[in-house]
């Protein structure tokens, strides 16, 4: 994933498609958290086929790596 999950985005997402407001500070908070999960996503598409059982994706989520490097 090339694109940066930036808070401004998470604002503008949460407004857009959630109606939700939310404070900056959460936005600051979420932002790198969202990314990371977009990471582990994009990682884990690899992993998968079309016809694959859904706990497949759990299992290729949780096979990666940590987008900050840290322990699962």
């Amino acid at each position: 994933m090339t694109e940066t999950v930036t808070p401004k985005l998470i604002l503008r997402q949460a407004a857009e498609l959630l109606d939700l407001e939310i404070t900056d500070e959460r936005a600051e908070q979420l932002a790198p958290e969202v990314q990371a999960i977009n990471h582990a996503v994009s990682e884990a598409a690899f992993d998968l086929e079309f016809d694959d059982e859904p706990v497949g994706f759990f299992r290729a989520l949780r096979l990666q790596k940590p987008a900050d490097g840290g322990d699962q």
